[in-house]
């Protein structure tokens, strides 16, 4: 703003592109860890693997960046969290800079463009039973977590959001805590949701620590 001047930067722009980045930054994240949540509830037999898991591997000590590499269910947990949640359906638009032509249909110049991470996320030629939830498909026959390049809930391309580094640490670091200090149950006065349509009723949920029993 100071280099070009008022009338190129101004403060309105400053403050958008803040907002922008608040938003991108937290409403995202705890809408994952909300998801989360959720599926740990609906999925008891995974949420003790994740537990068991991190007793086994930290014990009391508490979850830290450098414990993912050993933390194989867990990141495939919430990986498949991410893949059935897609907190972001498509990606942010764009415009063409120049005339494409894709499988002989023509698109000009300036024509809007969003990917849709759904269909990727959830193509049945590339996840079997894309609807259901399955952290194994994560893992390998060692049951070691392995990326898949169609899991793609930050985006694909040049303009992946900038803030996926810090937004998986983030992610990783709030679920792995609350598994190994609560465990997360349905209230017995309500039905579970059907998880098929994966209905984000929040009111089911008790939490019960783990440390006071």
């Amino acid at each position: 703003m100071r280099i070009e001047g008022q009338s190129k930067f101004s403060k309105f722009d400053l403050a958008s592109n803040l907002l922008d980045m608040f938003h991108a930054g937290t409403e995202t994240s705890s809408t994952t860890l909300k998801w989360f949540v959720l599926y740990m509830v609906l999925n008891q037999d995974w949420q003790k693997k994740c537990r068991n898991e991190l007793n086994e591997v930290l014990g009391s000590s508490r979850p830290e960046l450098k414990h993912m590499q050993d933390l194989h269910i867990v990141m495939a947990t919430v990986a498949e969290v991410q893949r059935l949640g897609r907190v972001a359906s498509f990606t942010l638009p764009h415009h063409l800079a120049t005339d494409y032509v894709y499988n002989g249909h023509k698109y000009p110049k300036g024509s809007m463009w969003r990917v849709n991470l759904e269909y990727i996320m959830h193509d049945p030629n590339h996840f079997s039973d894309p609807m259901e939830f399955n952290p194994a498909r994560f893992l390998d026959a060692d049951g070691k977590f392995v990326k898949n390049e169609r899991m793609v809930p930050f985006g694909i391309g040049k303009r992946i959001c900038m803030g996926e580094l810090l937004a998986k640490n983030e992610v990783y670091l709030f679920a792995a805590n609350l598994l190994q200090k609560l465990e997360f149950l349905p209230a017995n006065s309500q039905p579970l949701p059907d998880r098929k349509k994966y209905l984000a009723q929040e009111s089911i949920l008790i939490i019960y620590s783990l440390t006071s029993g």
